[in-house]
């Protein structure tokens, strides 16, 4: 679209899967937009409002178009949506000024901030989301790094998360959990949505938990470890949070 133009919004229109119509408006620094419950094959029917200069009083219309989307098992990024602080870079919320800090905007217990008071949060030749224990620093027994979100929309939701690196040492989760608690490590299997214990894996990988909640609601998501001071530890490059939106 040329924004020398003046565009200024878009009007949409679409069908539920109940047929209800749904319309609403949305502005041009919006950059995506989820159709919640669009009926599948039916069409969308959209038109853009401009005006052409700062001084100009009129508002113009374009004519109404009209497309069907193809829809099928479609993956809809909404991480910058509704999860705070997903890397690329990763902020602190204090910093030791050199390698270690303590992450903005997630919760991490006190016996990840193993250096000093500070950890979960560690930069190398990047920002990333640490554990470490041994190496001079003790170890971590059921350490949490976990964030509370709600999320608006029922269904299928999955967590991607990058290593940077990790070593086989200790017991390393990944979870999701229903509500606004984490669980301990020893019940990360029996009281989470979805859980991955990672240990095994290696620098490069992506790791993926999926999990469904009935109701809009808040999910916790993050990670759990347990590692002894022979040393241990694992590194998160970012993360990631999609939505399945299918019919």
């Amino acid at each position: 679209m040329d924004l020398s133009a003046g565009p200024i919004l878009t009007e949409v229109h679409y069908l539920t899967s109940d047929n209800d119509s749904v319309s609403f408006k949305i502005g041009m620094e919006q950059q995506d937009t989820l159709l919640k419950d669009y009926k599948k094959g039916s069409a969308v029917v959209y038109r853009t409002y401009y005006r052409p200069d700062s001084l100009c009083i009129d508002t113009f219309k374009t004519a109404y178009d009209t497309y069907t989307p193809a829809i099928e098992n479609v993956w809809v990024d909404l991480t910058t949506k509704y999860l705070l602080n997903a890397g690329n870079p990763f902020y602190y919320d204090t910093w030791d000024g050199g390698r270690w800090g303590n992450l903005a905007d997630w919760t991490t217990t006190d016996n990840v901030k193993n250096a000093g008071g500070y950890g979960g949060y560690e930069v190398k030749n990047h920002s990333m989301i640490a554990m470490e224990s041994g190496w001079g620093k003790p170890s971590i027994t059921n350490g949490k790094i976990y964030q509370s979100l709600y999320l608006p929309y029922s269904g299928k939701w999955r967590m991607t998360v990058n290593m940077n690196d990790l070593n086989d040492q200790g017991r390393k989760y990944i979870v999701a959990a229903l509500g606004q608690n984490f669980p301990d490590i020893e019940h990360a299997e029996d009281q989470s949505l979805a859980y991955y214990e990672f240990s095994s894996n290696h620098g490069g990988d992506n790791i993926s938990i999926t999990f469904s909640i009935d109701t809009p609601g808040y999910v916790t998501l993050g990670f759990l470890a347990s590692m002894t001071d022979n040393g241990s530890f694992y590194e998160v490059n970012y993360l990631k949070l999609e939505y399945n939106y299918s019919n």
